[in-house]
């Protein structure tokens, strides 16, 4: 070991001379593991195995690259201890020297945090070739292979992040989530599933471990599976585009019709077929003498999808966006590059619109509040009377169109409330209506209080509108009178129908849900009263259905009425079954 810190940092660690030089590729790989999986003590460094293959390996690392006589390994069992949660034994490799351990957290405290670990700047330094080695090191400790995926799981939420763009640097797509595990850890990942991704990390970093080496090499060796995204970087309506300008005909691209109307995407085998067939029409325009305008628009547009097929980018769908208000007026910094105005941030390509666009975008804006508000208006004015709206989406973009005076003025005083929602869309009307549920709750209340009332008010004067209790609705709906039908939501009554089997005729009985087993067992046990048989064919059915049905037959309306509220209660009490009508039969 070295005598003093000094020593250490002039062979290791010394910046004066060029990274390359100041690490050898044991010394990075041993980093590496620490970073993952390493204990920072007094006197010494200590990491954590459960193969004693790959606990050896280290221990030899580390005796070649510190220069070390011994580096114990020793065998630790805790799994039968309350406070230990270790499921298995386990081997701890002890690097001991104060002078190392010192100088790994003077120098790289950010691997050896307690509280949140981060991958050095030096390491983000080294080229390629050296980086591996500290990447295979960390995968070595925290690393672990499924079927079809890479996967590697952290406390530490920068240093995931920045291991993903150092992957990057390999062309290696991963991609990230964070969710707790059941001790309540927040715990932040990296999985590698893309075929590509896989080779070139079986080929650059791999692992130590003969068992992660075999199963990585295993799904590498099965070849390209069909991806489960679409990763060709193109806009279908735009191929599409050029197919008519070119007049390229539908059924030279067949089975992809989705893809040219922009619903889904295109695999990288599919559109190596689109590009061969712009091929072929740009080899037929050379050898029939096309116009020098068709030949050139052939050949910028053939260059181009080459481009796009040998990209290495995917296009990843974006799953949600979500609108934040700034709240505390932070500065935002709009950045941007000549001719593409696009940057790589994350490993994504982003945009941000120049203040240019700013005036085009209020004009569309504009243009399509208009467009709402004169559908709204057509809709729910001219077409159907509407007694309340909910006006909700994603960020303030609602407030704009209610502000602006694109709704019109008889909708405008109907707004019941403006919600906030994550989404935009189907998803966005879902969420919507969820969250909406209070508000429409308190406007239903109110108009079931308006129905009891009226329905008291004509069941108490002389000649009213109103009658109550099931059988004399179910004679205003077959005599077709009634305009209203009034349903307690808690009514408990069921419709039997027997049919006979031999003869045909039918038997029907309303009865109670508690009652209804006993009712059943009865009218089977009376024979028919035309052939004295006693094999039955049995429907039941909820009355509430009953009464919708026979309603909808003559056109009445149904209306459910909460059995929770005051006027809800004092309605269960005449039967929990009431109906308006249209006329007094006389």
């Amino acid at each position: 070991m070295y005598g003093n810190v000094d020593e250490f940092l002039v062979k290791h660690v010394e910046t004066r001379r060029a990274l390359p030089e100041l690490f050898t590729n044991d010394l990075l790989q041993l980093l590496g593991y620490i970073t993952g999986d390493g204990n920072h003590s007094e006197n010494r460094i200590t990491m954590y195995e459960q193969r004693i293959e790959v606990a050896r390996t280290y221990s030899r690392l580390a005796r070649k690259a510190l220069g070390l006589r011994k580096v114990p390994i020793s065998t630790i069992d805790k799994t039968g201890q309350r406070t230990s949660f270790a499921k298995h034994p386990y081997f701890e490799i002890r690097i001991y020297g104060k002078e190392f351990a010192d100088a790994v957290k003077r120098y790289y405290p950010g691997i050896v945090s307690t509280e949140s670990r981060e991958i050095p700047e030096q390491m983000h330094r080294l080229d390629n070739k050296h980086l591996a080695f500290f990447l295979r090191g960390l995968f070595d400790a925290e690393g672990h292979v499924r079927s079809k995926r890479i996967g590697i799981s952290m406390k530490s939420e920068i240093l995931i992040k920045q291991l993903q763009l150092l992957l990057l640097r390999f062309g290696i797509v991963s991609s990230y989530s964070h969710s707790v595990n059941r001790y309540g850890s927040v715990m932040h990942a990296l999985d590698i599933s893309d075929f590509g991704s896989l080779e070139v990390f079986c080929e650059s970093i791999g692992f130590t471990a003969k068992d992660k080496e075999r199963k990585l090499g295993r799904r590498v060796a099965k070849g390209r599976a069909r991806s489960s995204y679409l990763n060709v970087p193109v806009i279908g309506s735009w191929v599409d585009g050029r197919a008519k300008e070119l007049g390229i005909r539908r059924r030279e691209f067949p089975g992809i019709t989705n893809f040219f109307h922009d619903e889904r995407g295109i695999s990288r085998p599919v559109f190596s077929g689109v590009v061969r067939t712009f091929e072929n029409e740009l080899a037929k325009a050379r050898s029939s003498n096309a116009s020098s305008e068709r030949l050139g628009l052939l050949q910028e547009t053939v260059a181009q999808l080459r481009m796009i097929y040998q990209s290495e980018l995917i296009l990843a769908k974006v799953k949600s966006v979500r609108w934040k208000r700034n709240l505390r007026n932070d500065k935002f910094i709009d950045i941007e590059l000549p001719v593409t105005r696009s940057f790589v941030g994350n490993g994504f390509v982003l945009h941000n619109s120049a203040r240019r666009y700013e005036r085009g975008r209020e004009m569309e804006l504009t243009y399509y509040f208009n467009r709402v508000g004169e559908h709204a208006a057509r809709v729910f004015v001219n077409d159907t009377k509407v007694t309340g709206l909910i006006v909700g989406g994603p960020g303030p973009t609602k407030e704009d169109f209610l502000k602006g005076g694109y709704l019109h003025y008889q909708l405008q005083k109907n707004v019941l409330g403006v919600i906030d929602s994550s989404y935009a869309g189907r998803e966005g009307v879902r969420e919507l209506v969820d969250r909406a549920a209070d508000t429409l709750q308190d406007v239903r209340l109110i108009e079931e209080k308006k129905l009891i009332q009226r329905f008291l008010t004509e069941v108490n004067k002389p000649g009213g509108l109103a009658i109550y209790g099931l059988p004399r609705v179910l004679e205003a709906l077959q005599k077709a009178i009634a305009d209203t039908v009034l349903i307690s939501d808690d009514i408990e009554t069921t419709k039997i129908t027997m049919k006979c089997k031999n003869c045909g005729t039918t038997k029907e009985r309303v009865v109670q849900n508690q009652s209804k087993m006993q009712a059943t067992q009865e009218m089977i046990s009376t024979p028919c009263e035309k052939c004295r048989s006693t094999d039955y064919e049995v429907h039941e059915k909820d009355i509430v259905d009953v009464l919708e049905e026979m309603a909808f037959q003559v056109g009445a309306k149904v209306e459910i009425i909460s059995s929770g509220t005051e006027e809800g209660n004092m309605f269960r009490s005449f039967g929990g079954v009431a109906a308006f009508l249209r006329y007094r039969p006389q």
